[in-house]
């Protein structure tokens, strides 16, 4: 690879050394140097004409600059504040969703005492507490197919 190659396809390649290693590996010697020209043609124009404005720049700095850029710190914001959005919602669920034990063990309990009712009264506690402990247990899938928390 001569020099300018190189520089033309610095412009699309973080490391075209690393392409045309590759380049070598997948197609074999004479076809990874035919791969090379094409490549170089393909950018040739676009170097050239960065060359004669005084814009030339290779693919790393462009991604720097890019990764700097008021644009993309907007945007790597946003998806942060995003993403802290869902931690603060999958903590809240965490935090509300007792363990498998004691869930278990709660359904265990009003089975066993529903099995147990001998009358009304005692099965009307039952039903309560079922109902009671399913609003609370539902609160969490409620909140995270509304994904809202109210």
């Amino acid at each position: 690879m001569t020099g300018e190659q190189r520089a033309v396809l610095l412009m699309v390649f973080l490391d075209p050394d690393a392409f045309m290693q590759n380049a070598v590996s997948v197609f074999g010697e004479a076809r990874a140097n035919e791969v090379l020209i094409e490549n170089v043609a393909i950018y040739q124009a676009q170097y050239d004409a960065a060359i004669t404005n005084g814009t030339y720049k290779t693919r790393a700095q462009m991604e720097a600059e890019y990764e700097n850029s008021p644009e993309y710190l907007a945007e790597q914001a946003r998806i942060a504040a995003l993403q802290a959005v869902q931690q603060a919602k999958m903590q809240a669920i965490i935090d509300n969703l007792p363990s498998w034990s004691v869930v278990g063990g709660k359904f265990d309990s009003m089975l066993a005492d529903a099995k147990a009712a001998t009358n009304l009264a005692q099965a009307k506690a039952v039903l309560i507490e079922l109902i009671t402990f399913l609003k609370k247990s539902h609160r969490v899938l409620y909140w995270e197919v509304k994904n809202t928390e109210e």
